[in-house]
């Protein structure tokens, strides 16, 4: 017995050849094209961070830890205005602890 085939259901054989093989060529050069664009953008965009990263010289670094060091260990007037004060930490926790006891 056999089937009778049914038009509306269209020719469901494999692709051709030909056409799968082009479109995988065009594919596979898309790919590598997007790939070598993407890596050129991101190479500009990493020398161009370097050079700006470089432009800090360490003697500028030093000083900027230096006086960030100085802010941290030392007692400075954060408003003189209002009478306030920095000090360490160490000191602040001391205070805290002496004004208003551990907590238990």
């Amino acid at each position: 017995m056999e089937h009778a085939a049914d038009p509306s259901r269209g020719n469901y054989d494999d692709p051709l050849a030909t056409p799968t093989y082009i479109i995988g060529i065009v594919g596979t050069v898309i790919l590598i094209a997007t790939v070598f664009l993407v890596q050129t953008l991101s190479h500009d965009t990493v020398e161009s961070f370097g050079e700006k990263a470089a432009v800090h010289d360490y003697l500028e670094i030093q000083k900027l830890r230096t006086a960030q060091q100085a802010q941290l260990e030392g007692h400075t007037w954060t408003f003189p205005e209002e009478d306030r004060v920095s000090v360490p930490i160490s000191e602040g926790i001391s205070h805290v602890l002496d004004t208003y006891g551990p907590n238990e």
